[in-house]
């Protein structure tokens, strides 16, 4: 009975480094919520495990010296197991720790206050484990190894794990309520081991789940991918998709019906502008497919759009709730645009990680790849949802700029909120034809205006050129991803 309570303990450690490591990956899917994909979230998540892991062996080495029991181990990881399941309630900490603290501190804070206390509790296994089965003080250096290599062993199947199945299949809430009933359940059995059958009600608390929080959306669809959490929603006439709780697109339902520059009058869809920047472009390439709107909006104009999105469950989305029937290559849109050798009359990017406009997709490097991929008269086009003002769209700008020498941008609200910004580049001049406004039904009244005192100075925008090396644009937009995220927030709800 005494081996195999001993070997119990080695699976006591790889189980909870497996735990450990799991909680830590979905802890950036829970603050994300509300501090968005950020390197922040990252940073502060990793600081704070190991942080709570360093006082958890502190404190775990001590303890087993003073009382070398099994049982007060077991003990200590049921109470782990609890927490960790309760952090699933905690997210309203999230904007009250935003309020007090800013982006950079309301992370750190919020990942200390929901994850710090389980996961020293989780780090007193190690040492506890070691004093227990060092039997002899020359086998101590042996012992030490053993349950490190499992424990981190565990770890490597925790990250594995999580990453490649358990959010995909289940989802971050039901993920963590799975990862706190596992390590219950195993210091239960170990109590059980150790103290008898009567222990046995430690193992209620794994029915916890149970009782989780259940989400009141009326979603058509809600699920995770290997990127994001992703959802479709409807809203009287349109369709919406949100990525980790932040709007995406939005497509009205009959749109065929409404046709050409309803969304450019209705909506400032500037897009639709390109065919009238390039009437004889017929290739386009659209890095970032969403709901497949461009390519809809596009294909009223004779244009062919290839597609390319990174997460096939984004793309699986397009077709069976979107009606996108165009062409997909699922791939990330940097490597596609470097390893391609097509030409195309157009290459719109529109590709963010919910709130994240990932860094590699803006600098001098990519506007290479892509000015390789264009034709000579073609026209780039950027989505960029930000500020109008400011050196962090001074910055994106300049980057373009460096390698498309004409460029103009459109705002799409006459403040200077959050909004989106339509950038078109090329290295030809930039001329609209006229019929745009003739399409349109409007003559060279209410939509020239518009574009008139909408379109912005970008020569008094001041900022830095970002390249590989040196890119802290996801930094640098932090207040704009909390904008955005309230923003979304309010119109669809918290969930």
């Amino acid at each position: 009975m005494d081996r195999l309570r001993k070997s119990y303990l080695l699976l006591l450690a790889f189980v909870s480094g497996a735990v450990v490591m799991g909680v830590e990956i979905l802890g950036t899917r829970v603050i994300g919520t509300f501090y968005g994909s950020s390197v922040y979230v990252w940073g502060a998540l990793i600081a704070v495990t190991l942080v709570s892991l360093a006082v958890g062996y502190y404190l775990g080495g001590r303890l087993a010296d003073r009382v070398p029991r099994a049982w007060v181990l077991y003990g200590i990881l049921c109470v782990a197991g609890v927490l960790i399941f309760l952090t699933a309630f905690a997210r309203k900490l999230l904007p009250l720790c935003y309020s007090l603290f800013g982006m950079a501190g309301g992370t750190l804070a919020s990942s200390f206050l929901i994850f710090s206390l389980p996961l020293t509790l989780c780090g007193v296994t190690s040492p506890f484990v070691i004093r227990l089965r060092a039997s002899e003080l020359r086998r101590v250096g042996k012992t030490a190894g053993s349950v490190y290599a499992l424990s981190t062993i565990g770890s490597v199947v925790g990250t594995l794990g999580v990453t490649f199945f358990v959010i995909p299949l289940m989802g971050t809430t039901t993920a963590v309520s799975g990862f706190a009933s596992l390590l219950i359940l195993i210091a239960g059995v170990g109590m059980i081991l150790e103290r008898g059958a009567r222990y046995a009600v430690l193992l209620l608390p794994v029915l916890l789940p149970l009782f989780g929080p259940q989400s009141e959306s009326q979603a058509l669809y809600t699920g995770e991918s290997l990127y994001s959490r992703l959802t479709v929603v409807d809203r009287e006439s349109q369709r919406f998709l949100l990525i980790n709780g932040i709007l995406q697109t939005g497509k009205p339902k009959d749109l065929d019906f409404l046709g050409r520059t309803f969304l450019l009058r209705e909506s400032n869809y500037y897009f639709e502008l390109l065919p009238y920047y390039n009437p004889e472009g017929k290739k386009a390439l659209l890095i970032g497919l969403a709901g497949g709107l461009v390519p809809h909006v596009l294909s009223w104009y004779g244009i062919e759009t290839t597609a390319v999105e990174i997460d096939p469950k984004v793309a699986q989305i397009a077709r069976k709730y979107f009606g996108y029937q165009g062409k997909i290559i699922i791939q990330d849109g940097r490597r596609f645009v470097e390893d391609s050798k097509e030409s195309f009359d157009f290459c719109i990017l529109d590709a963010y990680s919910s709130d994240v406009l990932p860094f590699h997709l803006v600098t001098v490097e990519m506007m290479e790849a892509i000015s390789r991929r264009l034709k000579r008269d073609a026209i780039l086009a950027i989505n960029y949802i930000g500020f109008p003002k400011g050196e962090v769209f001074g910055s994106v700008c300049k980057t373009i700029n460096k390698v498309f020498p004409h460029m103009e941008a459109f705002r799409t609200k006459d403040d200077d909120s959050i909004q989106t910004i339509y950038i078109f580049a090329s290295r030809s001049e930039l001329e609209l034809l006229p019929t745009w406004a003739t399409d349109a039904g409007a003559g060279v009244d209410e939509l020239a205006y518009n574009l008139h005192r909408r379109r912005l100075d970008l020569a008094k925008l001041r900022g830095i050129t970002l390249t590989d090396d040196y890119n802290p644009i996801d930094l640098a937009r932090a207040s704009t991803s909390i904008a955005w995220r309230e923003k979304s927030i309010r119109r669809f709800g918290y969930q």
